[in-house]
């Protein structure tokens, strides 16, 4: 809504649109790293629902890549 608004002629759509996709390979990569390992933690920490949901491997602030897979897996199962 704020760029349409800033620049109409570049946005001419006000309504937000987040984009979602599901990926048919086990090798795809391209999504790792969006937010860093700390984060992730500290946000499945501070929420006791995806603290239940998703219980952290260990009280490292490096979350595993693996661990993130499984994860990922699970929200969309």
């Amino acid at each position: 809504m704020k760029l349409n608004a800033e620049f109409p002629d570049k946005y001419k759509d006000p309504d937000h649109k987040p984009k979602m996709f599901v990926v048919l390979s086990d090798t795809f990569i391209a999504c790792y790293g969006f937010a860093a390992s700390k984060t992730i933690k500290d946000n499945i920490s501070e929420n006791p629902v995806l603290a239940e949901l998703f219980p952290l491997p260990n009280d490292n602030d490096i979350i595993d890549p693996s661990y993130l897979r499984s994860t990922v897996i699970k929200i969309f199962m």
